[in-house]
């Protein structure tokens, strides 16, 4: 299944991606996200990007939203995405970790099969 993505910055520091299903608009999805991050009182949170992604285990994102005057995905994205559990958007302090989490992955599912 394809997702789409849009990416805020939140508190000036933070890239904070929102992943969704492709049934929803781009537009509609930061619209809401931007309202709920205001009335929560944040310092307001802007969209840098925008795009799609083919799963979630992200090798890339690619494309730009239409609805939001064709905002483009940045290579960074991908990273971005991957890393949020451990980095909650903030400048990568761990480099190279997608590499490690897909690797550590693989070889849990490979040892799931094995076991099969």
């Amino acid at each position: 299944m394809t997702w789409k993505y849009v990416a805020y910055t939140v508190d000036y520091q933070r890239t904070v991606p929102i992943i969704f299903p492709k049934t929803l608009n781009h537009v509609d999805v930061a619209r809401a996200m931007s309202k709920v991050i205001s009335e929560r009182g944040r310092r307001p949170a802007t969209v840098d990007s925008a795009g799609f992604i083919d799963a979630l285990g992200i090798a890339g994102v690619s494309g730009s939203s239409e609805s939001l005057d064709n905002l483009s995905s940045r290579s960074i994205d991908a990273t971005i995405i991957n890393n949020m559990p451990y980095e909650f958007g903030l400048a990568s302090m761990l480099p190279g970790v997608e590499k490690m989490v897909l690797t550590q992955v693989v070889q849990l599912l490979l040892d799931r099969i094995d076991k099969l």
